[in-house]
């Protein structure tokens, strides 16, 4: 509540044929996480991530900055995705608040995270999470990479915070 949303993270492209296994919990389930890191639209998405959240988080102005991530029912991949960037952004230095699942009053016929697979008592995920970082650690991002991603205005605002020069085009528009 109070902090606008500065990026929009789409956390859909994770078809999972396994997902009804797993439909009696919530993306904190150590599976559906370790299915969602070893899909092989992961590594994509991250770097699509990387890109869109930086870009969201370059005003220096701003003292907050909020992220939503979304997917179709908000229960499996949206929480999983959002566990997984609160813990690149925590491991990258920024200060990030609980995770504040708007969808949870949706999460019917689930455990709603309090089972003890879902609430961390039978498999940790850090070897996952530590993946995911890795992942976006390894992500070197450039400016055609930037300009093929966002609006003008949006490559130029991230040319100019990081230090980028590019020639921007107006057929770069979504």
């Amino acid at each position: 509540k109070g902090t606008q949303a500065h990026a929009v993270i789409d956390s859909r492209g994770f078809p999972d044929p396994n997902s009804l296994e797993y439909c009696g919990h919530i993306g904190q389930h150590p599976m559906i996480i370790k299915n969602l890191v070893n899909h092989r639209n992961f590594a994509n998405w991250v770097n699509r991530l990387k890109i869109r959240v930086l870009l969201g988080l370059a005003d220096k102005n701003r003292t907050e900055s909020g992220i939503v991530v979304y997917c179709k029912s908000g229960k499996h991949r949206s929480v999983a995705c959002a566990i997984i960037l609160r813990h690149i952004l925590q491991a990258e230095g920024y200060i990030c608040p609980p995770l504040n699942h708007l969808s949870r009053s949706t999460w019917q016929r689930t455990c709603k995270g309090q089972c003890i697979e879902c609430s961390g008592g039978l498999e940790p995920v850090e070897e996952e999470l530590d993946f995911a970082l890795r992942t976006w650690r390894n992500f070197r991002i450039n400016a055609p990479k930037v300009q093929r991603m966002c609006s003008e205005i949006e490559a130029v605002e991230w040319a100019n915070t990081y230090g980028y020069h590019t020639h921007i085009s107006p057929k770069w528009n979504p």
